[in-house]
């Protein structure tokens, strides 16, 4: 969730997982950023399905672009002068079983506890930007069986973690 422009997705399916990847289900309502991914992910040959959607609970969402690519977002306008327009959206218990889940959506991964696959999931990757999103996934994770493997210990709003399911 949030491929943006595929950074995660090439690197996972080359360097981490290198031919153990059979599919990956990427999701993005970003218009500028998507086609980057498009064309980075068949560069290196992946198998990789593109969803332009974002994660949500409606049927559409206001998705506003930021010339960050990487700080555009559908939980939060930063700039408020910025227009936002409309996106597809894909609801959270609409998603395919995973083995890695990745949510790097900018604010929008606690729409995730409605995942219907938790059970199944080896690891867990997301960034979290505010108090609901950090302790829901934290939430999700720990129900899971999930451990938290990297995180700052001092728990803070803003950070990136990585939970495993251990072996």
């Amino acid at each position: 969730l949030g491929i943006n422009l595929a950074a995660f997705t090439v690197w996972g399916c080359l360097a981490w997982w290198p031919g153990r990847i059979k599919r990956v289900h990427a999701y993005d309502p970003n218009p500028i950023a998507l086609p980057i991914a498009r064309l980075n992910c068949e560069i290196a040959g992946l198998p990789v399905e593109f969803t332009q959607a974002a994660l949500g609970v409606g049927d559409t969402v206001v998705f506003y672009q930021d010339e960050d690519l990487g700080s555009a977002s559908t939980y939060w306008q930063k700039d408020p002068t910025s227009v936002g327009v409309q996106a597809a959206v894909v609801r959270a218990e609409d998603l395919p079983q995973a083995d890695v889940l990745k949510a790097d959506i900018e604010g929008s991964a606690h729409h995730l506890a409605g995942y219907r696959h938790w059970g199944g999931v080896k690891v867990c990757a997301y960034e979290s930007h505010h108090a609901i999103e950090r302790d829901v996934m934290a939430e999700c994770c720990q129900a899971a069986g999930l451990r938290m493997v990297r995180g700052n210990p001092d728990n803070p709003v803003n950070d990136s973690r990585v939970w495993v399911r251990p072996t």
